[in-house]
């Protein structure tokens, strides 16, 4: 449904933010 398809790309996103995140701190942990 429309709500599921939303629901799926609001988690994306947050996934998304989630190991963009993550991968900043591995990055500055590094340095």
């Amino acid at each position: 449904t429309g709500v599921d398809f939303i629901s799926v790309g609001a988690l994306t996103k947050h996934i998304k933010a989630i190991d963009l995140s993550m991968r900043i701190r591995l990055i500055e942990a590094g340095q």
